[in-house]
Order: C-alpha cells, then sequence, then structure tokens
C-alpha cells in the first residue's frame, strides 16, 4: 500500500485456487477486491477471458483451470476482465470478475495465473501465437496505462 501510495504501479496475478477465502481475504486489503468468491470454479481451455474495457484485448487460457475463483470487487474498480466459471453443484456457469484496476489506476488484480493466459502447454501452433499475442497486446495495454511505455 505504501509503494502504491507514493506513485507506485503494480500488477498482482495469482492462483488463489490452493487458498481458502476466509484466509485469503483478509491478506486482500490493498486490492480492489471486496472478496474472493469462496466457491472455487473450472475455466475449461480455451475458453474467452472477456475484456470489460475496450483498450484491453480478450485472453485466453492455454489449459484447463481447476480451482479458478472469482470476486466482488469494490465500489470505485474498474472490472477488466471476466471469466466463465464452471460449477457441478449445482450445475451452471458464471461469469464472474476475475481481474479489476483500483480507481487510481496503479494496481491491476488478476485471479488468474499469467502462464495460463497465454501459449503455455498449447500443443496447436497457431492457437498457442494467437493466445501469446493477446496475452502480449495486455501487457502492452498495461505497460501503456502505467505510463511505462
Amino acid at each position: 500500500p505504501g509503494y502504491l501510495a507514493s506513485g507506485g504501479r503494480a500488477l498482482v496475478s495469482a492462483d488463489f485456487s490452493a487458498v481458502s477465502a476466509d484466509i485469503a481475504n483478509p491478506l486482500l486489503g490493498y486490492a480492489p477486491v471486496d472478496s474472493l468468491y469462496a466457491t472455487a470454479g473450472r475455466v475449461t481451455l480455451n475458453s474467452v477471458i472477456q475484456s470489460q474495457v475496450s483498450s484491453y484485448p480478450d485472453l485466453r487460457n492455454g489449459r484447463f483451470l481447476s480451482g479458478a475463483r472469482g470476486f466482488r470487487p469494490v465500489t470505485n474498480a474498474t472490472v477488466l476482465y471476466t471469466a466463465p466459471l464452471s460449477y457441478s453443484s449445482p450445475t451452471r456457469i458464471v461469469q464472474a470478475p476475475v481481474g479489476a484496476k483500483n480507481d487510481a489506476g496503479t494496481l491491476v488484480f488478476l485471479t488468474l495465473a499469467l502462464q495460463d493466459l497465454g501459449g503455455y502447454g498449447v500443443t496447436d501452433a497457431t492457437r498457442a501465437a494467437a493466445n501469446n499475442a493477446s496475452l502480449e497486446a495486455f501487457l502492452r495495454q498495461l505497460l501503456t496505462d502505467f505510463t511505462v511505455l
């Protein structure tokens, strides 16, 4: 928090599949997140991680994601991405926030790991290249927003 308050910029991208919401939520006071969803879902292979802001590209996951968590954003956050989280009990798909930016624009928080959003592990070369290009476009936009580029 002190780093951000003094003009710093940060990207936090983490897989929260192995952490219960009870443990994670108190640690997220710095993030544009009110709370993580209590129940983790799954994101099927090559799902669209949908941009909610026109300057950011849609992303796709390069592998099946088990234990993906959505979250409830704080009131002044900008949701950047949502993902189709599937649940088996009861069977349903929820388009849940998985990426947000704080109101100052200095912190971007993702509940999906970046390495899962590129071509890593994708055996089809064309799809891997497309996933990597989208991830690169995301990072370029992020660095532009952070006034680094």
